[in-house]
């Protein structure tokens, strides 16, 4: 076969030589330019990556503390309109008893609706300290749950942001100027984020110094653990002996003036477990302990909002109860006055 377009054909070994190299090095530039551009393309991944997880636990966390909150509003409203249908039928005869009450009555049947009466009240005190202690113990359950969530999903957040690659673990390649300035928004971004305890002074907790990690350009860090005590219902404000009436607590004095032992003891409420948290110490670490922080401070004013209005209702109740009997006694009294 005759050669075909000679022209094209390097006179000499050296030649053809020279031409390769030629279009190799125009090869390896191109293959170079490829992957600065990929770098960089990663590099911007990486830091968009790092702003997108700054904002994630505070999302999660929300909806977490939303979730909760919503159900246990559902199951105490079912509790609350139980006994609330109960209280309107203890009112009811209440009022009935009361109407009953009349001056033309003979000695025999003042005594029975006394005694009818009594039973009302004794059901009525025993109905309403019932249900304080199952709304209350629901409210309770509830907090110490949320504490324990909350605390296992910050653990498992860091633990996720520990093993992401963030732009600092990429030393070798440079940032662009709009990727700096994308990097330093965030972090003025992270400083505005509130800790969630403003305002607040407590002794803070002694946690370990950072440590060097193998491998990473970051330190290891711990924080501290939630406050889970705060948690309880006597820190709270409510106890067993918030519902006593001050007959009760009279009846008690007296019994440890004469050195007689009470029926029943204060038990120790048991406080929720917490524990510190560990992760790289990145901005995106740091906004997660945060988020942890705010949401807790928020579901903490949450509870205690809860507690202190039912506890509000539920004293209301027993006071005018405890008013009603001394009502009660007067009625009867007067009522047995004018049949003699």
């Amino acid at each position: 076969r005759p050669i075909t377009r000679e022209t094209l054909i390097p006179p000499s070994a050296e030649d053809m030589i020279a031409k390769h190299e030629l279009i190799f090095s125009e090869m390896q530039s191109q293959t170079e330019s490829h992957m600065e551009a990929g770098q960089k393309e990663a590099r911007a991944q990486v830091v968009k990556v790092g702003d997108t997880l700054l904002h994630v636990p505070g999302a999660v966390f929300s909806k977490l503390f939303q979730t909760v909150r919503e159900a246990l509003d559902i199951s105490v409203g079912a509790t609350d309109l139980k006994y609330h249908r109960q209280h309107l039928k203890l009112m009811a005869k209440q009022e009935e008893h009361k109407l009953s009450l009349k001056p033309s009555l003979r000695p025999d049947d003042v005594d029975r609706l006394q005694i009818l009466e009594m039973e009302r009240m004794h059901t009525s005190v025993d109905s309403l300290r019932k249900h304080a202690h199952e709304v209350m113990g629901k409210i309770g359950r509830v907090a110490k749950a949320f504490g324990g969530l909350l605390d296992r999903a910050t653990e498992q957040t860091l633990r996720l942001m520990d093993s992401t690659v963030l732009p600092e673990d990429l030393t070798s390649l440079e940032l662009d100027d709009h990727l700096r300035a994308m990097r330093r928004k965030n972090l003025r971004q992270l400083q505005r984020l509130p800790s969630g305890k403003e305002g607040e002074k407590e002794e803070e907790e002694e946690v370990p110094a950072p440590v060097a990690v193998d491998g990473r350009t970051y330190l290891q860090r711990t924080w501290r653990a939630l406050p889970l005590s705060s948690l309880t219902l006597k820190a709270a404000g409510w106890t067993k002996s918030s519902l006593k009436t001050d007959e009760e607590i009279e009846r008690e004095k007296a019994l440890l003036e004469e050195g007689d032992e009470l029926e029943e003891e204060e038990t120790e409420e048991e406080v929720p477990e917490s524990y510190m948290v560990e992760g790289l110490d990145t901005p995106c670490q740091q906004a997660a302990v945060n988020a942890r922080d705010r949401v807790f401070q928020q579901f903490l004013n949450y509870y205690y909002k809860q507690v202190a209005d039912h506890k509000q209702l539920i004293l209301a109740q027993l006071r005018d109860e405890m008013l009603w009997k001394k009502i009660w006694e007067q009625l009867i009294s007067k009522c047995k006055g004018s049949l003699s």
